[in-house]
């Protein structure tokens, strides 16, 4: 009998001990973040981003569970966590364009080496992202759905033990801002946009729908609108559909309704030469002059000064923006000019 207790108790501590294993594997995993975690007094020490230092790196992928049933691979190039377990290292969350997929715009020597400067750089991909089409009613394209699942990542990067919780912030390109303005602006998700310090904000559209409904702005990619309109409208919008109207789709992907309530640096890279909506500027002016006189912590173009207001419609008396871009176009989302620029936005927001 006795035998029998200690084998039973030698199996269960065995199975904890694996669990435990497993989940610290996982830690990224956690779903909930807990602000006492950066105040502890036995932290790893904070890493200063740094071109001199030269850390050893790896390129992580795993899953998270999106609180919708699929799951969420995120994707991770960082310093090596086991190397560097008395380290917390700054981090951004990268969000690609479109409405497709992220991971691989960690595919360059850009990212290696801003890990080996010290920097996490974490994207991710949902199921429904990976294996439907455009065109498909599965997909959410960058609504609710979608900014939720951007919740469930930001949350385990702020929980996590490398990770310096006061050096977080998120890069979205082009559409991925209706992504990142909602996760980072809404309500719902107060208390993880105020523990992001920035948004950086590569040419992303203020709203979609305004700009598919204006005939006299004439977008570089060929048949963009009609894309919007037969694709991504039709399969979301309708009788039987997850939306009534064409407004109720788009009051959850217009970055407009939520940068105001961001409380973190808004900084917004723009060319004179858009790459999509070419020599338009009024994204990127509506974007600009709702963060300024909204809760952002400041806003700025480019590296022009702070909170500035830009001409507009509704503000024609604001500084005229084209004759202050001094970039001609943005070579893709993982320009140099921009990488420089975030890693100057790490080191003036340093705490």
């Amino acid at each position: 009998m006795d035998t029998e207790i200690s084998n039973g108790m030698n199996k269960f501590f065995l199975i904890s001990i694996i669990a435990a294993g497993i989940a610290a594997f996982f830690v990224f995993q956690k779903p909930a973040f807990s602000g006492s975690e950066a105040d502890c007094g036995d932290c790893p020490a904070k890493i200063e981003l740094s071109k001199d230092n030269d850390f050893e790196t790896e390129d992580v992928t795993f899953n998270l569970k999106s609180r919708h049933g699929y799951n969420i691979r995120v994707r991770s190039v960082r310093p090596r966590f086991s190397k560097y377990p008395e380290k917390r290292f700054p981090t951004v969350l990268r969000i690609a364009g479109g409405w497709g997929t992220s991971t691989f715009l960690l595919n360059n020597r850009l990212t290696k080496k801003a890990a080996s400067d010290g920097l996490i750089i974490a994207a991710f991909d949902t199921e429904p992202k990976l294996k439907e089409k455009t065109g498909s009613r599965i997909r959410d394209y960058n609504g609710f759905k979608d900014q939720d699942d951007a919740a469930t990542v930001l949350a385990s990067i702020l929980n996590h033990p490398n990770v310096d919780p006061d050096m977080v912030g998120v890069w979205s390109h082009s559409n991925g801002i209706t992504l990142a303005s909602g996760v980072l602006g809404r309500e719902k998700y107060k208390e993880i946009g105020e523990k992001i310090i920035f948004l950086l904000d590569d040419e992303g559209p203020h709203c979609p729908k305004d700009l598919i409904d204006a005939p006299d702005i004439k977008p570089h990619t060929r048949d963009i609108k009609s894309i919007w309109r037969n694709k991504v409208i039709n399969a979301k919008v309708g009788a039987g559909m997850d939306y009534r109207t064409t407004d109720e789709f788009f009051s959850e992907r217009c970055a407009v309704n939520f940068i105001g309530n961001f409380k973190g640096a808004y900084q917004r890279v723009q060319a004179k030469n858009d790459h999509e909506l070419a020599y338009y500027y009024g994204h990127a002016a509506a974007m600009i002059n709702t963060a300024v006189n909204g809760k952002a912590k400041w806003t700025r173009l480019n590296r022009q000064p702070k909170d500035r207001i830009y001409k507009s419609a509704e503000l024609p008396d604001g500084i005229d923006m084209e004759s202050v871009l001094d970039v001609e176009k943005i070579r893709g989302p993982n320009d140099r000019r921009i990488w420089d620029l975030l890693f100057s936005l790490f080191h003036e927001l340093q705490k």
